[in-house]
């Protein structure tokens, strides 16, 4: 199970906070369906092809809510200075590792990163995936109704022409990486619907909006229990 959640490519790192301000603002920031509108209403009317889009995103929910994160203050406070302290000395470390055992090592410190998103029950997280113009209405309308019959994640959404007219980015939300069972559902049913995933981004990182994930060559490979 592990071998296949592990086929998976690691996708270029996706940064968690914006080094620019965007040249515009939107006036709202996501597409939602209307009231007592149909989905396939919803997804003819907003498409992420549309030119000169106002918003960033079109989001759709599934049938099961994801659910919430229950920490304390104090455990919210433990989890952001553990995930500090792991990212800073790997930060540290980084420089001093030969580029040939990066992609090695990166993967021990995702490995740790996913053991503490466990340790504190912090189990949601995104699946990434990148669409052509050509293909991305078709396939963002397959990915809704996938959603909305809860055969997907929670909910899921895609950027429009707003954030970029040469790619598109899909994000499927899940409640819990490591139930793995859950996990290859989900990427069998993307799969059937031609849909590659990229890469996975835990929520745990949200924690620390200024990492730079390129930078530290976390590319955000789904979770495997067998990681080095």
């Amino acid at each position: 199970m592990a071998t296949k959640l592990d086929e998976l490519q690691p996708a270029e790192a996706i940064l968690l906070a914006r080094t620019q301000a965007p040249p515009k603002k939107a006036s709202s920031s996501t597409h939602h369906i209307a009231p007592n509108e149909s989905l396939t209403d919803f997804v003819r009317r907003v498409r992420p092809s549309t030119p000169h889009a106002t918003k960033r995103w079109i989001s759709i929910h599934g049938p099961y809510p994801a659910p919430a994160l229950l920490l304390t203050d104090e455990q919210k406070g433990a989890c952001v200075a553990e995930l500090t302290t792991l990212v800073d000395a790997w930060s540290d470390e980084l420089a001093h590792v030969p580029p040939t055992d990066v992609t090695r090592q990166a993967r021990i410190v995702s490995a740790s990163v996913f053991a503490l998103a466990k340790q504190y029950n912090y189990g949601s997280g995104k699946l990434l995936v990148s669409l052509s113009p050509s293909t991305v209405d078709a396939k963002w309308s397959a990915i809704a109704v996938a959603t909305v019959q809860g055969a997907l994640g929670c909910s899921a959404r895609i950027s429009t022409t707003y954030a970029s007219s040469r790619l598109h980015i899909a994000s499927i939300i899940v409640p819990c990486f490591w139930d793995e069972a859950r996990m290859l559902q989900i990427l069998s049913k993307l799969s059937e619907l031609g849909v590659h995933v990229t890469a996975f981004k835990p929520d745990i990182f949200s924690a620390l909006p200024g990492c730079d994930l390129r930078r530290l060559h976390l590319h955000t490979l789904l979770y495997n229990p067998t990681c080095p």
